[in-house]
């Protein structure tokens, strides 16, 4: 079975690195698909072997240029079809890797997806929290982190067979119910290192245009504050199951969120008066999870 994984990036050398690194071991780095954005930054990671292109036509706007990302992914694997069986796709903070307690490899999670064309994967936002030290990308991430949270916004269609329509974000197979995969997990690293986050809140912030990038970087820096000052944390094994099957019950529409868990927590600040429209459950992770990435 061949396997490429792709994505976009635009001055985060921080996670490139991890991401080239991690799929580079899973897959051969001659099946790693990076598109650079923009042409007015050049990244230092190693990226010998690497299939590389260049994005142009950024303009500064988080949704135009969200789109662009979309676009470039469907053009990606469209020039690709025939190549391969799946493609791994996502942001390059976007780690996916299997459960270890399924007993399968990476390869045989990911055949699940033959049977529909694509499989959505069990995200989990990994969260640094106080008196946790900063993430070095040198030892085994997991193992450095205790905490994270179970978003329906992070339960994405991160393996696909070929061009998939994607809501914008890539956050929803446009039309398709939630084929959920039973294994593969979706490990969202964004909020995993507090001192790369902050930086990168304060590029992007810099050069972007508009407000919805802003309201996107308040949201994500809420999240480390709200996630820090939890006091109803859950082990992920205890609820796992449940969230899961009710994230899996809002078929195509984008817009719905599980209805019956009482111990979701709101997060975006700037939501927090609508707090349903946002929510997550935070969980202790497993010991398992150490050796994962």
């Amino acid at each position: 079975m061949r396997v490429a994984a792709v994505t976009h990036v635009r001055k985060d050398d921080f996670f490139l690195d991890i991401w080239v690194r991690y799929y580079g071991r899973l897959l051969g780095r001659e099946n790693l698909y990076v598109m650079l954005d923009g042409d007015d930054w050049q990244t230092e990671v190693d990226l010998s072997g690497v299939n590389v292109s260049l994005m142009e036509g950024r303009s500064g706007h988080r949704i135009a240029d969200n789109e662009r990302f979309i676009k470039a992914h469907w053009d990606l694997l469209t020039a690709l079809k025939g190549q391969y069986d799946f493609f791994v796709r996502g942001d390059c903070d976007e780690l996916v890797c299997v459960d270890p307690q399924s007993g399968r490899s990476f390869h045989e999670a990911i055949q699940d997806a033959a049977d529909v064309g694509y499989r959505y994967t069990k995200g989990i936002e990994i969260v640094e929290v106080p008196g946790e030290k900063p993430l070095a990308p040198s030892k085994p991430l997991m193992a450095q982190r205790s905490v994270g949270a179970i978003s329906k916004l992070y339960v994405k269609p991160n393996i696909v067979s070929g061009p998939t329509e994607l809501t914008i974000g890539g956050h929803v197979a446009v039309g398709k119910p939630v084929a959920l995969s039973h294994d593969l997990l979706m490990l969202h690293m964004a909020n995993a290192s507090l001192r790369h986050l902050e930086m990168k809140v304060g590029v992007r912030t810099s050069e972007q245009v508009g407000v919805t990038f802003t309201n996107h970087t308040s949201g994500r820096l809420s999240l480390t504050r709200n996630v820090a000052a939890c006091r109803d944390i859950v082990p992920y094994d205890d609820v796992a199951d449940k969230v899961y099957t009710e994230i899996g019950k809002r078929g195509d529409r984008g817009a719905t969120r599980p209805r019956d868990l009482r111990t979701y927590n709101a997060i975006y600040g700037h939501d927090i008066e609508n707090p349903w429209e946002n929510r997550i459950m935070v969980v202790s992770l497993p010991d398992r999870f150490d050796d994962i990435i």
